[in-house]
């Protein structure tokens, strides 16, 4: 039918093949028919390897034919040619087996909601690579099979109907991987080089389209990032050089449209993700030293790296803004981005850090030469503005573009200069240490003039002789963050608030956190003769200035841009960074500016941002020597809440009538949020002095909970501050106060939501909060480990038990659809059976069977990452059988689950 020359009946072949192809490609979501899961498996790999292969060369034999007498204006023959792409797109994209799971017992393993998970996510995100089986070799590596594909994709990348899938198809056939790649080197590196010639080919000869950017991005990604690096060094040097040059030709391109996508049209990333692509490559033969040194892609790096802070300034030095995607203009569309551009760029940004380090001379001079002129000029305008009292268009223009620019470079600066480090003690690249070090040796470097130029930032580096010529590119770049902080200082006293960019003051705090963290007293001090070790050692003249200086910041900011939120939030942020070190923190607090930083708690700032500003109090009080000093700092610092929480109590007892009202209400809110604030920041015996301030406040969570149970941010609160207690909470005394304090605080919810009303998971409302807090809270004390003697345990497993026996109730099925509780509540009743065996058989029967039921739905209902807890429950309930001697109410409890567990498993068939 499909060769018979008659368009009818080649569309009902096509459309026969598919409705085929469909039945087969997926094993769960093909119609049963009594089948089990093994069958299907049975089915799907028998298909594969009869009749897929056929249905492959039919189609291309379909293709050849039509493809050179394409009729566009035939509306029978174009539907004909998109039936037989989508069959090609079908069997291309096409799920195959791998070899593990043709085994019967990897088979058996797995679940049918597995199968289901991986097959949906697999399809949905990206296409399975091409891994064909032996029987393709013939077919596949026939040169004719890539002609044909580049071919038509050729022919009908002007169709908007057909083109996505033509696309699709050479996109897939850069994925082929598997033995048939492995086992016949030679043939896959003709197959290689011919793929490579006919895509750059194809490069060559168009004009690239916004819709094929990201595909060909990924092309060339699937083909440099994830081929053996053995098969790529095989490849005739004239063809790797010229796949080189194409991916930096693409590069550079995107860079350009990356850029002018961000101006025209923010809230689209076509060429952000193709770049992202892009530096996918790079980095992957970066990483690869041995097999592609880096010497010889100096020029490339250098290239690229000047080519991204091009496109990030604005004109005549720079592009950004210049032109838009397809020659559309600059502007502006105005839109709502919730993530600031260190976020969205996070990935561009580390990429640029890292090229930058690989030429850091040349990287280092021109950051550090632009940030100078910029802020030059910045101040200059600044001086005009202040003198003239108004503003032209032309003036705001010039403005802004400064503060864009000034804004880019600092995030540049900050990422080539130090590196993110979540979760781990920063330290000063190798690189750079390296360079400045033989900067300082050859004479390049002086050290008393980098000092020196360090500690003036109200003067330009013009005026400090010899500074452009003999200072260390490194405090060369931070001196100029602080000639900018001194600009900014000098603009607030004469109240020029408005004329000031909160962007750009909120990325020079994050500017100096970021190294500041890095450099400045640091854990992994370099030699002691090393000019950062001079500038920034512990105990240095340098480190105590700079540490007084940003402290004098801090203030600052705090007194006149506390209604920037941005800007607030990165200044809270830099004073929490500077506390993180044990040497800081101490500078710190015998700074002359610390007095002035406590009392930044009584402003009035947004709650988040007091939050933290409380946490870092408390965290320097860690490092204060002397119990007496450090219990008088900690009252301090909890004073303020302490009164309010006293003005409140007053206020109830007196005027009860009052603390409905939305006033009442703040208050009790600020309460809350400040001892929080207080609590993330204790840890080791810190807590205990803290707990004896706040305890009055802790106290009273019951009665919160009980007056506001209408209200949904206490109630949250009330169980934040509990889990935050909880895990701060390392002595016995505060650990049997929290277990009492939990005790009566669920006892309270339970009451007030006995009834509760089940919601619909369909809609838009975030998961409830309240169940998953305390949830947290049980799985907290449950597992926690922080106790060992027998009360303490004791208290802990009774505050388990009558939370869980409580709450489970009302955890209904509509209710734990939701996926954030869902996964808290399997979580919480795992590790409870996991930590508390020897209370599990003295739970009441009825509750058992609450739990054993909600296992078994958690087996076939909800996602792998469930279903693997719910196995882990079944694995430490069969412990606590065992350790029990087969306690007879448990056993029932743990048959009923075996059925389900089983079903959930498929039917063991055999082979």
């Amino acid at each position: 039918m499909l060769t018979s020359g008659e368009l009818k009946q080649q569309i009902l072949s096509c459309s026969i093949m598919l409705a085929i192809l469909e039945e087969y490609c997926n094993i769960v979501r093909s119609d049963d028919t009594g089948l089990n899961t093994l069958e299907h498996f049975k089915a799907k790999k028998q298909f594969e390897d009869s009749d897929l292969l056929k249905t492959f060369c039919m189609t291309l034999q379909a293709m050849v034919t039509i493809v050179n007498s394409f009729d566009t204006a035939n509306s029978m023959q174009m539907y004909l040619f998109k039936q037989l792409l989508t069959v090609m797109e079908t069997v291309l994209t096409w799920g195959f087996l791998l070899p593990n799971l043709r085994n019967v017992r990897v088979r058996h393993s797995l679940s049918k909601s597995i199968i289901d998970t991986s097959e949906t996510v697999t399809k949905a995100l990206h296409a399975p690579p091409l891994r064909l089986q032996a029987q393709w070799k013939s077919v596949i590596f026939d040169p004719k099979v890539l002609e044909v594909f580049f071919h038509t994709y050729w022919k009908l990348r002007e169709i908007d109907d057909l083109q996505p899938k033509a696309l699709t198809c050479i996109l897939q056939l850069s994925t082929l991987r598997g033995p048939i790649i492995t086992e016949n080197i030679d043939e896959s590196m003709s197959y290689l080089a011919n793929y490579l010639t006919h895509f750059l080919s194809l490069m060559t000869n168009i004009e690239l389209k916004d819709k094929e950017a990201y595909s060909f991005s990924l092309i060339l990604r699937k083909l440099f990032q994830f081929l053996p690096t053995d098969m790529l060094k095989m490849l005739p040097n004239s063809l790797f050089d010229a796949s080189m040059q194409q991916c930096f030709t693409l590069t550079m391109k995107f860079f350009e449209q990356s850029a002018a996508e961000e101006s025209v049209a923010p809230d689209e990333a076509l060429y952000v993700d193709a770049l992202s692509n892009m530096l996918g490559i790079w980095l992957a033969f970066f990483d690869d030293k041995r097999n592609y040194p880096i010497e010889p892609m100096l020029p490339y790096i250098m290239q690229m790296f000047e080519k991204y802070v091009q496109c990030h300034l604005a004109p005549p030095q720079g592009i950004r803004g210049a032109t838009g995607r397809d020659g559309e203009g600059g502007e502006n569309e105005i839109t709502e981005l919730e993530e600031s551009d260190r976020e969205r760029f996070k990935e561009q940004l580390t990429v640029m850090g890292f090229f930058g380090r690989q030429i850091l001379q040349h990287a280092l001079g021109l950051l550090a030469k632009l940030l100078e002129d910029r802020t030059r000029k910045l101040g200059t305008q600044l001086h005009m503005l202040h003198s003239m009292q108004s503003l032209s268009i032309s003036d705001g223009v010039n403005l802004e573009n400064l503060f864009e620019d000034l804004h880019w470079l600092l995030l540049i600066s900050g990422h080539v200069i130090a590196m993110e480090s979540v979760g781990e003690t920063p330290m000063i690249p190798e690189p750079i240490l390296t360079f400045c070090k033989q900067q300082v040796e050859s004479g390049t470097t002086d050290v008393t003039n980098s000092l020196k130029l360090l500690a003036s930032p109200n003067q330009d580096i013009q005026e400090i002789p010899n500074a452009e010529s003999n200072v260390d590119p490194v405090i060369r770049l931070m001196a100029a963050g602080f000639r900018l902080c001194e600009l900014e200082k000098t603009a607030i006293e004469v109240r020029m608030y408005q004329f000031l960019s909160p962007e750009l003051s909120a990325t020079t705090m994050w500017f100096l956190r970021h190294w500041c963290g890095t450099y400045v007293m640091s854990a992994y001090e370099p030699s002691a003769n090393h000019i950062f070790s001079n500038a920034f050692g512990v105990g240095t003249a340098g480190a105590l200035w700079v540490i007084n200086y940003l402290l004098n910041k801090i203030c600052l900011n705090a007194q006149n841009l506390r209604a920037e939120p941005a800007v607030m939030e990165e200044t809270i942020e830099l004073l929490l960074a500077l506390q993180r070190n044990r040497y800081r923190a101490q500078t710190i607090f015998n700074s002359e500016y610390f007095r002035s930083i406590c009392d930044l708690k009584s402003f009035e700032l947004p709650m988040a941002v007091k939050r933290k500003l409380l946490r870092g109090f408390v965290t320097i009080g860690g490092s204060i020597e002397g119990e007496e000093i450090r219990s008088e700092y900690i009252m301090r610092i909890v004073q303020g809440t302490k009164e309010k929480f006293n003005l409140l109590q007053t206020t109830l007892q007196q005027q009860a009538h009052l603390h409905q009202s939305e006033q009442f209400k703040q208050k009790v809110i600020e309460v809350l949020e400040e001892t929080i604030g207080c609590v993330e920041g204790a840890y080791d015996n810190l807590i205990l002095t803290l707990f004896n301030e706040i305890e009055p406040i802790c106290k009273q969570l019951s009665t919160f909970m009980s007056l506001y149970r209408n209200d949904t941010v206490i109630v949250e609160l009330v169980l934040e501050l509990l889990n935050e207690l909880e895990r701060s909470a390392e002595v016995k005394e505060v650990r049997a106060a929290l277990h009492q304090y939990s005790m009566h605080v669920i006892g309270v919810y339970v009451k007030n939501n006995s009834n509760r009303i089940s919601l619909d998971p369909t809609n838009n409302e975030r998961d409830p909060q309240d169940l998953i807090l305390i949830l947290k809270l049980i799985h907290g004390i449950s597992a926690s480990r922080m106790a060992n003697d027998e009360e303490t345990l004791r208290q802990a497993s009774d505050v388990c038990i009558f939370g869980l026996t409580n709450i489970v109730p009302l955890i209904t099925t509509d209710l734990i659809r939701y996926p954030e509780l869902c996964y808290q509540y399997y979580i919480t009743i795992t590790s409870f059976v996991d930590s508390k065996p020897h209370v599990v058989p003295a739970l009441h029967p009825d509750f058992l069977k609450q739990l054993v039921a909600s296992v078994e739905l958690g087996l076939t209902s909800f996602t792998s990452e469930v279903e693997l807890k719910c196995v882990e429950f079944i694995e430490a309930f069969a412990q606590v059988v065992r350790l029990h001697n087969n306690n007879e109410s448990l056993v029932l409890a743990a048959t009923a689950i075996l059925p389900e567990a089983d079903a959930g498993h498929d039917d063991r068939a055999e082979d």
